[in-house]
């Protein structure tokens, strides 16, 4: 059994609804034109790693579902300051500029536009450049997913603000992840998507992105949500015995038992879509279609905010005991859908250990 259905009412046997409500935070200023934020020339060499993530988690941005464009470049050296009618970005240590956080995002504006954003970073070695999920703080790693901070933070240079009641890259976006294998993706989300859409309207080229993730809501921390990893429940209808940790579970299944797990949906793109979805079970962490094939359905998604999936079923008892395998979801398999990434279609749910 199969479902979409509000993140806030599970149950072992209910039938699918809806998506949560969306609730992107937006104001009345924007951007007359796309900006580009200039990143100060020094940062180039000292920050190379970091530089590159910002050009690739820009070129992402631009390739968002409303009319508003995004990028980057390279600063002059007059210094870089806010309220200079620059667009900037810089890698600091002033607790100011950075809010007292790891990254801030400062922005002049009228009642109706905004007129300069200024981003500025941490410049402790403390942001994981490499996409590696074990280096990750959403994975127990000692470093901030800094593709996914820059995708907040370019976030609110565009005009968005934090929220705090449903999964999304302006609440707590270290684990605002597409995850599969040992390698991580960042995105804008759903209801970022939908915020900028609002504000700037929806553009009329085919910028569309299907998305899966083994993170959802589960609270908020003051502006921000909070996120965790999806659950898989058994046949009790609780949730599974967990022989890992919080961040990186392995549930114990019986084998020949009933399960059922979830997992987010999202559509990024400014059109209802109708993607394939295939459940696997995997011996290891990078969900492919070539692994072991549990059920396939379609289903139909609403851009708005994230949908909740639910995936019942049983599990083979050839299974061996003892073992891990992975679950795991392919959205859009056949790749019927032309996006703008085709690489955050697939994610592992979780591990799971036979009894």
């Amino acid at each position: 059994m199969h479902a979409l259905r509000r993140i806030a009412a599970l149950a072992f046997a209910g039938l699918a609804l809806a998506p949560v409500a969306s609730a992107y935070n937006i104001g009345t200023a924007k951007w007359a034109s796309s900006p580009k934020l200039l990143i100060y020339p020094s940062d180039v060499t000292d920050n190379a790693k970091e530089w590159a993530v910002l050009q690739s988690v820009a070129t992402r941005l631009q390739q968002n579902s409303s009319t508003i464009g995004f990028s980057v470049g390279v600063d002059d050296a007059d210094g870089v300051w806010t309220s200079n009618g620059e667009n900037e970005i810089l890698y600091t240590d002033s607790a100011t500029w950075l809010c007292g956080s790891d990254a801030c995002c400062w922005t002049s504006a009228t009642t109706t536009q905004i007129v300069e954003a200024d981003v500025f970073f941490n410049n402790v070695d403390m942001w994981e450049t490499s996409y590696a999920k074990t280096d990750s703080w959403a994975y127990g790693g000692m470093k901030r997913p800094m593709a996914a901070t820059a995708m907040h933070e370019f976030g609110h240079a565009l005009g968005l603000g934090h929220v705090s009641n449903l999964y999304n890259i302006m609440g707590g976006d270290h684990t605002f992840l597409n995850t599969n294998g040992n390698t991580y993706s960042v995105r804008l989300g759903e209801d970022a998507s939908s915020g900028l859409r609002a504000l700037y309207g929806s553009t009329t080229g085919g910028y569309e992105d299907v998305t899966v993730s083994h993170f959802m809501y589960d609270s908020f921390s003051g502006e921000y949500s909070t996120h965790k990893r999806v659950p898989v429940y058994d046949s009790s209808g609780g949730v599974a015995a967990n022989a890992g940790t919080a961040l990186e579970p392995v549930y114990k299944l019986t084998k020949g038992g009933r399960f059922y797990f979830v997992a987010t949906l999202e559509n990024n793109g400014a059109k209802s879509q109708s993607p394939g979805l295939r459940v696997y079970l995997s011996t290891d962490s990078t969900i492919t279609t070539a692994d072991t094939l549990l059920t396939s359905t379609s289903l139909t998604l609403t851009p708005d905010s994230p949908y909740a999936y639910v995936y019942t079923g049983t599990l083979s008892s050839s299974l061996t005991s003892g073992a891990t395998y992975y679950l795991g979801v392919v959205l859009d398999p056949t790749n019927a859908i032309a996006e703008v990434d085709e690489n955050n279609n697939a994610a592992y749910v979780s591990a799971i250990r036979i009894n």
